[in-house]
């Protein structure tokens, strides 16, 4: 992934972008009224799911690992520490910036979700209200776990489909749960992916890889 060229990384965003656009007229509505319907008795799977692809858990682990290998690299110098809170920080600092910015273009742009289909419909945008209810686009949870993921398939590749499966699970629970509409969690994964890519390129010689 770190041998991806920048014009490539441009092409895959642009793609990923209008995609999610040609989303929002075609396939919102229709997706969002099959899921809602299908889905409706399978409420508590996919919140755990939801849970389980949580920022909170994947960004908290990878700090203790950080604190917990410099720490103990501290006080006994070995390889293998060493290299676990380099890799920690590698992942934290490629993702962070990523996860900022995601969240500022959400207020920023303020789709509604489709908990408030009834009266807003997938059409409805507020911009700069900053307000969770109008902070669909793109998905977080999706965002997040998509660049966790990246991270995971740049440091151990044997784990990269393992990672990207749970981080379409991610996506997939926030459709059934009526907290995204499709394009939000396709622009979602492309922005997790591609910015944590460009992250970890620049990054890249400053831990080594």
């Amino acid at each position: 992934m770190l041998k991806t060229s920048y014009s490539t990384l441009l092409k895959l965003f642009v793609a990923g972008f209008a995609l999610a656009v040609l989303s929002i007229f075609t396939l919102d509505k229709t997706v969002y009224l099959f899921l809602h319907a299908a889905l409706a008795e399978q409420k508590n799977l996919w919140e755990t799911v939801t849970l389980m692809g949580s920022y909170k858990w994947m960004i908290g682990m990878t700090i203790i690992a950080v604190t917990a290998g410099f720490v103990l690299s501290f006080l006994r110098p070995a390889p293998i520490l060493t290299k676990i809170w380099r890799s920690g920080l590698f992942i934290l600092l490629s993702i962070a910036p990523v996860a900022v910015v995601a969240y500022v273009l959400k207020g920023t742009i303020g789709r509604a979700r489709p908990y408030l289909y009834d009266t807003e419909g997938p059409f409805s945008f507020m911009p700069l209200t900053y307000q969770d209810m109008f902070a669909g686009f793109p998905s977080g949870h999706t965002t997040i776990a998509f660049a966790f993921a990246t991270m995971v398939a740049i440091l151990f590749p044997r784990l990269a489909i393992a990672a990207f499966v749970g981080a379409a699970l991610t996506g997939f629970s926030r459709l059934a749960l009526d907290a995204h509409y499709l394009a939000d969690v396709i622009f979602g994964a492309t922005f997790g992916t591609v910015c944590t890519i460009f992250m970890a390129k620049k990054l890249a010689a400053k831990f080594k890889y």
